[in-house]
C-alpha cells in the first residue's frame, strides 16, 4: 500500500519534480555509509559507482525551496562530511596531546593545609595548644602523603587512558583520511566548490577549517586551540585550624576554656 501511494504521489509530475523530490526525501547510501560507525563503507560504495560528490537531503531542501534574494546558505556534500570529522578528531587528539606534554589531567591532587608551621608555632612550646595543635598537624601530613600517593597511582593510569585514546584516536583519523583520498580520486567537490553561486554564511563555523588542509597539524583554526585548552579542576589549600573544644563540659566559659588550656 505504502509503493502505491508513493507512486499515485509521483504520477502525473515531472521527471524534474520527481527528481528534487527524490533528492530531498532519501539520503544517499554514501551519505548515510559516511555518518554510521563503519564509514569505511563508503570506499566500497565509491567502487561501486555511488556519486562522489553527494548531497544531503537536507542541503537539497535548503537550495530547492531557498528564495530567489537569499544567496548564503549553508550546504553539506559527502566531502565535507568526511572534512569535518576528521577535524572533529584533530580537536580530540590536541587535546589529548596538551595532557600528555603537560603531564596533566581533569583534576589536580591534594594539597596539603596552608601555613601548618606558622599556626603551630603561633602557640608557646610547653603549653596545651601546642600539643594538640602539633598531633593534629602530624595527622594531616600523614593523610597527605596517603592521598598524594594514591592520587599518583590515579595520575598514572589516567595518563596511560590518555595514551591509548590518543592511539585509537589516529587509527580513526587514518580511516578517514583514507576516505578522504579515495572520495578526492573519484571527483568529490565540496558544496561550495559544486555551487559556486551559493555565499557560505558570513557566521558558518566552517569557513576557517576549509581554508586549511586537515592532514596538515602544523595547522589549527585558534578558535579550537582555545576550546582544546585542557581545563583543570582546582584544588584549594585551606588554612589549618584546630578547634580546641572541651566534650562533655556544658558549662564552658571563655574564662573557663582560657584556664582549662593553661592546667
Amino acid at each position: 500500500m505504502k509503493q502505491l501511494k508513493g507512486e499515485k504521489e509521483l504520477s502525473g509530475k515531472s521527471f524534474a519534480e520527481n527528481e528534487k523530490r527524490f533528492q530531498r526525501s532519501f539520503q544517499q547510501p554514501l551519505i548515510l555509509a559516511l555518518n554510521s560507525a563503519i564509514p569505511d563503507l563508503a570506499i566500497d560504495l565509491l567502487e561501486r559507482g555511488a556519486d562522489p560528490s553527494a548531497l544531503t537531503t537536507n542541503t537539497w531542501e535548503r537550495l530547492h525551496y531557498r528564495s530567489s534574494w537569499e544567496t548564503e546558505i549553508h550546504g553539506t556534500s559527502a566531502l565535507d562530511i568526511v572534512v569535518h570529522n576528521m577535524w572533529g578528531v584533530r580537536k580530540q587528539l590536541y587535546v589529548l596531546y596538551k595532557r600528555q606534554e603537560e603531564g596533566s589531567v581533569n583534576e589536580e591532587g591534594p594539597k596539603l593545609p596552608a601555613d601548618i608551621d606558622a599556626y603551630c608555632n603561633q602557640f608557646p612550646k610547653d603549653s596545651y595548644e601546642y600539643y594538640i595543635a602539633t598531633r593534629q598537624a602530624k595527622k594531616e601530613r600523614e593523610q597527605y602523603e596517603e592521598k598524594k600517593r594514591a592520587w599518583e597511582e590515579k595520575r598514572k593510569t589516567l595518563l596511560l587512558g590518555v595514551a591509548q585514546k590518543k592511539e585509537a584516536l589516529m587509527e580513526e583519523f587514518e580511516k578517514l583520511k583514507k576516505i578522504r583520498h579515495a572520495l578526492l580520486a573519484k571527483g568529490a567537490k565540496s558544496f561550495y566548490e559544486l555551487h559556486p553561486d551559493v555565499r557560505r554564511p558570513g557566521y558558518d563555523a566552517e569557513t576557517a577549517l576549509s581554508l586549511l588542509d586537515p592532514e596538515d597539524f602544523s595547522q589549527m583554526p585558534e578558535k579550537d586551540k582555545d576550546e582544546g585548552e585542557v581545563k583543570t579542576w582546582k584544588t584549594v589549600a585551606w588554612p589549618f585550624d584546630v578547634s580546641f573544644d572541651f566534650r562533655g563540659c556544658g558549662d564552658i566559659t571563655q574564662e573557663r576554656r582560657k584556664a582549662y588550656l593553661e592546667l
